[in-house]
């Protein structure tokens, strides 16, 4: 099995779980359920397009999707240095999330990117107490 493919069907395979888990508190059928925004965020050395076909595969039952490529990484490499931290990639995915003007998504990251949403998580949860 490729890398990319393994990676897709991970991705998949927590998509799948977590319709499971939103059915399981209530809605009755996929009908029932209202669509879900995902923010999708890659491992260490890749980009966005690593989701390509995950993202695909979810537009088509009805979610919104978001797979932005980090600073430093993938297509973004040229922006590399020894400036680019975890932090840099927290805001990155915070920032897009805010630009988007987005709520109640579901973060998903792989691998690092499993760093960079646990930041995210934080950082959002954060700030939302301090709007309070």
């Amino acid at each position: 099995m490729h890398r990319r493919q393994f990676i897709g069907n991970a991705v998949t395979g927590i998509a799948v779980a977590g319709s499971v888990l939103v059915s399981s508190e209530g809605a009755t059928s996929a009908e029932a359920r209202p669509p879900l925004t995902f923010v999708l965020v890659h491992g260490a050395w890749h980009g966005g397009w690593c989701y390509r076909d995950v993202a695909a595969e979810l537009r088509a039952k009805g979610h919104t999707v978001f797979t932005p490529t980090l600073t430093g990484l993938g297509e973004r490499s040229h922006l590399n240095g020894q400036s680019i931290t975890l932090e840099t990639h927290i805001r990155d995915v915070c920032g897009v999330i805010e630009a988007e003007e987005l709520s109640n998504v579901v973060l998903c990251g792989h691998s690092y990117g499993g760093m960079v949403t646990t930041g995210v998580a934080r950082g959002i949860s954060g700030k939302r107490h301090q709007e309070q």
